[in-house]
């Protein structure tokens, strides 16, 4: 299925991998009401975007911190960000969205499962081809890891996922602020 201009072509993927619980059947029944791809991505936007999150409904946050992260200044500087809380409380919500804007700012984003990536470096370590998957996660400037510590990792695959964040944060080190090898923090 394609829009009228083709670049409309829906992967369907298993329930259980969803982020957002009837998300393709949402983008399906939009297209098949005829709206554009320029609809369905503001749509998109409506409902995954910071504008989009009930600050309401976690009065915990404070609008004005998640709408600074929303500029982008600490993935400039190669900061790293940890969203905690027990599920359903917006967490992968404000990942998406921060994603979202990271990419409108041309940021490379990649967003992937803790339990996916580990799996992955487990697989990438056993057939020797770990330095190479540790560059491709490395390389986007924004990496969102979705469910981290809804599982425990298991076997080598906390030592794997140290050495994602290691490389990581080597990669994004700037030789002219010293201050961020402080050891003291």
């Amino acid at each position: 299925m394609t829009d009228r201009s083709g670049t409309f072509d829906p992967k369907l993927i298993a329930k259980y991998q969803r982020r957002f619980p009837d998300f393709d059947t949402k983008i399906i029944s939009m297209y098949a009401r005829g709206m554009t791809v320029r609809e369905i991505r503001g749509h998109q936007e409506d409902l995954y975007g910071i504008d989009g999150f009930e600050f309401d409904a976690q009065r915990s946050l404070d609008p004005g911190q998640i709408r600074e992260l929303a500029t982008c200044r600490w993935i400039a500087h190669g900061d790293m960000k940890l969203f905690l809380g027990p599920p359903g409380t917006g967490k992968a919500h404000l990942a998406v969205a921060l994603g979202r804007e990271a990419i409108r700012q041309n940021y490379s984003v990649q967003f992937v499962i803790a339990a996916t990536l580990a799996a992955m470096l487990a697989k990438a370590h056993d057939d020797g081809s770990l330095d190479k998957q540790l560059t491709q996660f490395a390389r986007p400037k924004l990496l969102i890891i979705d469910e981290l510590g809804y599982l425990p990792f298991e076997g080598n695959a906390a030592h794997l996922f140290f050495q994602l964040v290691s490389r990581r944060y080597e990669k994004g080190l700037d030789p002219d602020h010293p201050e961020q090898l402080s050891v003291g923090e």
